[in-house]
């Protein structure tokens, strides 16, 4: 064996070849390579490519130069594409060994498929990167998308820029309607268009019978160029994807590639539809959780909430509209809600559908007289348009007839306040009448005049007897309980209903017994209740159009209850409808001709003294209502009598002033003291008063407390500002029987009021007792 040639076992073993490996570059491939020679400065390594120029220098690169040289050499094909011929040669001339160049080449082809493979591998590295980066971001993007239209056009547009696919198609039937959404990056022709959305509604297993809609809209970046490729005979190469949930088919993604399809876009595209499906069901699962949440809001409400197509059929309705809608719909309707009572849905309907979607409101009554406020509202579908109708149906029957209430009691306390200001006005020349029949009569010697004169005091008082009835119904009261006599309150409320009935030829008869046990309860609340029972009466013989009876009987019904009953000959009370004539807002009158609240409140104000009501009734043979009340306890059953004024000295004259813009009271009053032995001063104002009380000293003072100008409070206030602890020196008078404040005011002074009209007596007595009490102080 030649010693100047090595083995091939040597030349490969010396050398540590792992650099060989890292290299990147055929010069630099070279340089290791030489450096496995013995003696490798004497070593040139020529390495040629086809594309190189022969005998042209190229450059240097180390040891090794990748040139052309005329020199004696030996060359050797390195195997791969393009062919690389491979010279070596030594320096002097000296041919080198043959196994030294098959030992270059082979490691130099080595170096080239390692080199190949390492780049074949890193791109498909970098490729795997892009496709899962592409996947990255679509998982990011399809999260953030909360209803499958976005996670679609997500989906899309992510495909688009991984892929540069022509387009990209999704088919679903999840709103109800079939449709397929079609997302072009390039425009392409409608054939095409149709085609693909026609594959993706097969392959998502869209019902037949439910026509397709296909939406077309552009993703961002779109180029106006069209297609690069076009599809033969009308079939565009594509590829579709289901898209599963729970076992079944609920959509289909679809893409066409703008180049011939590979295992690369294949991969990349059923990944993307792994990721869609995973983020679908996430979207799907959070809609039907809130569906059955926002279900449930709507089953808890009290109002009717319904959804109706164009053609007012319903579609859906809530727990309260499938209670309702058996009394709306008519079996042979095939479901359409035409009307709602007497209000016809169909104009509501279109007015709706014509104005967009401004809801419109109306009422309507149905059978059994409820009243349901209806609102129509449209319904929007894709793009904003009204696609359908929700109606709300609310019941406010008992709203409106609060509403009624409400209103008559605004009625009633305007019309209360009218009363007040007609008795005040009524009262002063009550007084007057009053006041001056009573001093005539007892200086009348004309037997004659002086029965003329107790007729007109007789009349006077009956006067003054209806204003206090009239402002007993008027004036506001708190609940109070005390010692009453069914008997006076009978007599009260016949006495205001009277002359009315006797109008309209309805007479009223009292049965009232005679030792009739007194009872503990409120007057004024019993008195409504009388009243309400006797209107009842009135209204239902006025409806027989003929007169009739109302009697009114008052009984010791048993030991220890009082019964009051009010019976009238009117046409009785149907069978039908006793059991519910105590329900509130329940009523057999006309609209406009009663709330339905008189005998639920009859019923309350007898329950709330301890007692019952009753009903007794026959059709063409008139009505009886019975109320039951218990007596008054042991300790409250002795009946209040008026106090007896205790004999007192001989009055001692005093020095009054009398304050009243009325001058025939104010001259009434000083006339009645006067003759008490009294000397009295009128004047109309409290100013007035003011001015002589500074000047003259007075022992009492009598003032009205409702005066033009200075009333009677004011002076007040101003005397006790002059002079402490004078309100003994005063005693108010006024007319005002309903309102609280004179008594509020009179008790917080701690002085006495007497009420107009009063009888000359009760004012003898007031000032006696106001005179005693400033003398004892």
């Amino acid at each position: 064996m030649d010693p100047t040639r090595p083995e091939k076992g040597d030349l490969l073993a010396g050398p540590d070849w792992s650099r060989l490996i890292r290299v990147t570059g055929p010069e630099a491939a070279l340089e290791v390579i030489a450096a496995a020679f013995d003696d490798p400065e004497s070593l040139d390594l020529v390495l040629r490519s086809p594309e190189q120029e022969s005998g042209e220098a190229a450059r240097h690169c180390g040891r090794a130069a990748i040139v052309e040289s005329g020199g004696r050499c030996r060359d050797a094909r390195v195997g791969g594409r393009p062919v690389w011929t491979l010279s070596v040669r030594r320096a002097g001339g000296t041919p080198p060994a043959a196994a030294e160049v098959e030992l270059a080449a082979a490691a130099l082809a080595a170096w080239r498929s390692a080199r190949g493979e390492i780049g074949r591998g890193e791109q498909r590295l970098r490729a795997r990167a892009r496709e899962l980066d592409m996947l990255q971001d679509l998982g990011r993007c399809a999260a953030a998308a909360r209803t499958w239209d976005a996670l679609f056009l997500e989906a899309a547009t992510v495909l688009q820029e991984g892929t540069g696919a022509d387009l990209v198609v999704a088919a679903h039937a999840l709103a109800g309607e079939a449709e397929a959404r079609v997302f072009l990056a390039r425009p392409a022709a409608d054939a095409v268009i149709e085609a693909l959305a026609a594959r993706a509604a097969a392959t998502a297993e869209l019902p037949p019978e439910l026509p397709l809609r296909v939406a077309v809209e552009r993703l961002p970046g779109f180029e106006e160029s069209h297609a690069r490729r076009r599809a033969d005979s009308g079939r565009p190469e594509a590829a579709f994807a289901p898209l599963e949930r729970r076992g079944r088919t609920v959509a289909a993604l679809g893409l066409l590639p703008s180049e011939p399809s590979g295992e690369r876009m294949f991969r990349m595209f059923f990944g993307a539809a792994n990721q869609v499906s995973l983020h679908l069901e996430r979207i799907l699962t959070v809609l039907e959780a809130e569906q059955d949440r926002f279900r449930s809001i709507l089953d808890s409400m009290p109002q009717a909430v319904i959804l109706a197509d164009r053609s007012l059929r319903v579609v859906q309705a809530n727990r309260s509209a499938s209670a309702l809608l058996g009394r709306l719909v008519p079996a042979a309707g095939e479901g359409r809600l035409a009307r709602v009572g007497d209000l016809d849905l169909a104009p509501l309907a279109a007015e709706v559908f014509e104005r967009g979607l401004s809801p419109s409101e109306q009422e309507a009554r149905v059978e059994g007289g409820t009243v349901l406020a209806v609102t129509v509202s449209a319904l929007a579908g894709k793009g904003g348009r009204p696609e359908a109708l929700v109606l709300v149906l609310a019941d406010v029957t008992e709203r409106r007839r609060l509403q009624a209430q409400l209103a008559q009691a605004e009625k009633m306390s305007s019309l209360g306040e009218m009363i007040s200001g007609i008795a005040h006005e009524l009262n002063n020349p009550l007084s007057s009448v009053l006041g001056y029949s009573q001093l005539a009569r007892g200086s009348a010697s004309d037997p004659k005049l002086a029965a003329r004169l107790e007729v007109v005091h007789r009349e006077a008082r009956r006067c003054q007897r209806i204003v206090q009835n009239l402002l007993s119904f008027a004036r506001r009261y708190e609940p109070e309980r005390k010692l009453l006599s069914v008997n006076e309150v009978a007599e009260s409320v016949i006495a205001l209903t009277a002359y009315q009935f006797r109008v309209s030829d309805v007479r009223i008869e009292e049965d009232l017994g005679r030792d009739v046990p007194t009872i503990v309860g409120d007057p004024h609340q019993l008195q409504q209740a009388v009243l309400n029972l006797m209107s009842n009466a009135h209204q239902a013989i006025r409806s027989a159009g003929r007169g009739g009876i109302i009697t009114v009987r008052t009984r010791q019904a048993r030991p220890g209850w009082v019964s009051l009953e009010v019976e009238d000959d009117g046409p009785g009370i149907p069978e039908s409808v006793r059991p519910r004539i105590f329900e509130p807002f329940f009523t057999t009158k006309a609209p406009g001709q009663g709330t339905g609240l008189g005998l639920s409140l009859v019923e309350g104000a007898v329950e709330a003294h301890r007692g019952r009501i009753s009903l007794e009734s026959e059709e063409g043979r008139g009505t009886r209502f019975r109320i039951e009340l218990p007596v008054g306890t042991e300790e409250s059953s002795v009946r209040e009598r008026p106090g007896v004024e205790e004999p007192h000295e001989a009055d001692v004259p005093a020095r009054i002033l009398v304050v009243d813009d009325e001058d025939s009271v104010a001259q009434l009053i000083c006339e009645t003291l006067a003759d008490e032995g009294h000397r009295t001063e009128p004047v109309r104002d409290g100013r007035d008063a003011l001015d002589l009380l500074r000047r003259e000293e007075f022992d009492l003072v009598v003032a009205d407390l409702r005066m033009p100008g200075m009333g009677g409070a004011s002076l007040c206030e101003e005397m006790e500002r002059m002079k402490p602890g004078v309100s003994s020196r005063i005693l108010l008078t006024t007319g005002d029987t309903v309102s609280r404040e004179p008594e509020a005011f009179a008790r917080r002074k701690g002085i006495d009021v007497l009420m107009k009209p009063f009888d000359l007596d009760d004012l003898r007595r007031a000032v006696r007792s106001r005179l005693r009490a400033r003398r004892e102080s």
